[in-house]
């Protein structure tokens, strides 16, 4: 397996991604259920690189839910988020086939805007433990 902190870098690259994807198809006006797929992908990628990053093994699911609460043993802030991404976790599977409400643009654009507000936090706290981890290796050279 990759080394948890390879893994964490990855993963916030394939968020990004997501985010890249979202924006652009927000921006034609159309395909709103695809602009919350990323939203969801963004998001759930985003806090699969913060448990990554303290090497947890993350339950391999898309529910944003059950990915909160198995991290805030070690992120109890993620607590905080917990009703803001759970509504994006329909968009994961259900929105992708016709399953999951058809979104309007403010809707899709207010999920895009949380999980762009989550993936930024994430992002920051990940970078953190990075750094920290990279001081901790040059001082035991």
């Amino acid at each position: 397996m990759k080394d948890a902190r390879n893994h964490a870098g990855e993963l916030l690259q394939l968020a990004h991604e997501d985010l890249v994807s979202a924006e652009a198809i927000a921006a034609t006006g159309q395909a709103f259920r695809s602009v919350c797929f990323h939203a969801q992908q963004l998001a759930e990628k985003s806090l699969k690189a913060l448990l990554a990053v303290e090497d947890l093994a993350y339950p391999k699911t898309h529910d944003l839910g059950e990915l909160v609460t198995f991290g805030s043993a070690v992120f109890p802030v993620l607590l905080e988020w917990a009703d803001e991404l759970d509504v994006l976790t329909p968009y994961a599977v259900a929105g992708r086939y016709g399953m999951a409400e058809t979104p309007t643009p403010e809707r899709a654009q207010a999920l895009l805007d949380i999980a762009r507000r989550f993936g930024e936090w994430a992002r920051r706290m990940v970078m953190e433990r990075l750094e920290a981890g990279n001081e901790g290796q040059q001082a035991g050279n």
